[in-house]
């Protein structure tokens, strides 16, 4: 249930960019960091997923959510409660940073 709280059927508009950008740069440089590249999918899809949790839960918090007038059906079907949903964006959210902490402290280690 926590899965579909993370709406992953909207990751392909995350996921593209990454992509994209990752074959532009293969092709300017012909270069293909493997491990960059998985840190940049995983906190993309990690930090997506944060703001698709933190959306509903602030959407069912302010009352905008109903189970009556909503297509968000996180709070009303998927029987996640508002802690849980809490503590899954706040997870998301931390390793979304510690993926582009441990790119960041790796790129600019490389130089002298």
């Amino acid at each position: 249930n926590v899965l579909k709280a993370a709406r992953p059927w909207s990751y392909p508009a995350s996921l593209s960019p990454v992509i994209l950008a990752s074959v532009l740069v293969y092709n300017s440089s012909s270069t293909f960091i493997v491990l960059d590249f998985l840190l940049v999918l995983f906190a993309t899809i990690l930090f997506h997923t944060a703001a698709n949790v933190s959306n509903s839960y602030f959407d069912y918090k302010s009352g905008l959510d109903t189970a009556q007038h909503s297509s968000d059906r996180t709070f009303f079907e998927y029987g996640i409660s508002l802690n849980q949903a809490l503590i899954f964006l706040i997870t998301s959210y931390l390793a979304s940073f510690i993926f582009f902490s441990i790119l960041l402290i790796k790129s600019t280690s490389d130089y002298p």
